[in-house]
């Protein structure tokens, strides 16, 4: 594929916010803190009231870290948002290049150039494609910002590419 597929983006705060949490959701460590929080309230419901029968606090301590758990993922996306907030950058209006070799990101005030070697793996989900760099780092490029043409010619490109896992979203 020789052409070049060109996207133009500019994310707000609810949009940021949906994608750090869809990058989170991809993370298997916040996966697995969400099912341990789960697996810490319930055991400790069972010790509250089969156990200890409602007369010790020591049960507290594992319902109160499991719900902290459960809540780990919104925590770490409400800082990341605030995070990346405050440095203007992720509220840029940016253009993305697609190519069968790299990809060209030019926003307001920086250009960069990623290879797709350089690439982890690439997700698309329900509103967004996520250009994973590591297992926290993604490009963010919402998929309202391509037309049904370019979202067809970047899911070819991305069968194309062979260096990168694509997870490809089905409705």
């Amino acid at each position: 594929m020789k052409s070049v597929i060109t996207v133009h983006t500019q994310l707000d705060k609810a949009l940021l916010t949906k994608a750090v949490k869809e990058i989170l959701n991809a993370n298997t460590f916040v996966k697995y803190a969400y099912i341990l929080g789960i697996v810490l309230i319930v055991f400790s419901l069972i010790l509250f009231v089969y156990v200890f029968q409602v007369q010790s606090y020591a049960p507290m301590i594992g319902i109160f870290c499991g719900t902290f758990l459960i809540f780990f993922k919104n925590l770490m996306a409400y800082f990341s948002v605030q995070k990346l907030g405050a440095e203007n950058i992720a509220y840029e209006a940016i253009t993305y290049n697609f190519s069968g070799k790299e990809i060209d990101i030019k926003g307001e005030t920086f250009t960069a150039q990623l290879y797709w070697e350089n690439i982890r793996k690439v997700t698309e989900t329900k509103e967004f494609i996520l250009i994973f760099q590591n297992s926290l780092a993604a490009n963010i490029v919402p998929k309202a910002s391509f037309n049904n043409i370019q979202l067809e010619q970047f899911r070819s490109l991305m069968k194309l590419i062979e260096v990168i896992e694509f997870d490809e979203y089905d409705n």
